[in-house]
């Protein structure tokens, strides 16, 4: 479920938030006869459309982490409320641990490098993004504009997705499946943008939902794989869990 693949982005990002890698410009050329609404339209009807998301109040996943290369491994959480409340964790065992969270009015994140605070900016705007319900299939609601962009393979066609903070993300999705298969953007954090390229596959359908399994994001030298575990629809919910941290309440 798309929902669940934005969490999987910004979890791997939070914990390794000061990483960079190089933003490479894609060099094959678009096929003109497709409108961003059109490829839009096919991938929200491949992923499962909005119906199957109105039947439901919340939907958790646990996942797994691992860092390639470095022998890291840890675990994930993402939960949302279809009242738009959000929270997810990330720990990697003597490395990194993050939570991220809304009530569904106001966001805030929680590290060990920024410490608990609230977001604003584009931090605030991507974190509305990843944490709304039914999450990249209302990409057209969070942007204020888009466009036909290069693609860098010939099997993907590739949209660019402007956002009124935040910088513009690239989003591109598989010919054959009109699923998204790879986003190409940068995460905003206090020390400045963080370039990543994110791969999903293993894409699977859950309730109705198609959700990529797998996940591959790399940010400067470190790839992290996430997996989902399980997927559990209208599981027990309860306010507190979401609450806003004291720091920063008036």
């Amino acid at each position: 479920m798309l929902r669940a693949r934005s969490a999987f982005l910004g979890t791997a990002l939070c914990l390794f938030a000061t990483s960079r890698v190089s933003y490479a410009a894609a060099d094959a050329a678009p096929e003109a006869e497709r409108t961003v609404d059109q490829i839009l339209a096919d991938f929200i009807k491949a992923s499962g459309g909005v119906a199957p998301w109105k039947k439901h109040r919340s939907l958790a996943v646990t996942m797994t982490i691992s860092v390639r290369g470095l022998g890291l491994n840890g675990t994930a959480t993402a939960l949302w409320t279809a009242k738009g409340q959000y929270l997810e964790t990330g720990d990697l065992p003597n490395m990194l641990s993050m939570k991220r969270g809304s009530d569904g009015k106001r966001y805030w994140s929680q590290d060990p490098i920024d410490g608990l605070r609230w977001l604003q900016g584009a931090e605030a705007e991507q974190a509305e993004i990843v944490g709304a319900w039914m999450g990249y299939l209302q990409l057209s609601a969070h942007s204020s504009g888009s466009k036909i962009v290069p693609a860098p393979a010939a099997k993907l066609e590739c949209i660019e997705v402007a956002y009124k903070q935040s910088t513009a993300t690239m989003y591109c999705f598989d010919k054959a499946t009109h699923l998204m298969t790879l986003e190409q953007g940068k995460k905003a954090s206090p020390q400045g943008d963080t370039p990543y390229i994110t791969r999903a596959s293993d894409y699977r359908d859950t309730g109705g939902v198609m959700m990529p399994f797998v996940q591959e994001t790399t940010a400067g030298p470190a790839t992290f794989v996430v997996t989902v575990q399980k997927a559990e629809w209208d599981v027990p919910t309860s306010a507190s869990q979401f609450a806003l941290p004291k720091v920063g309440k008036k």
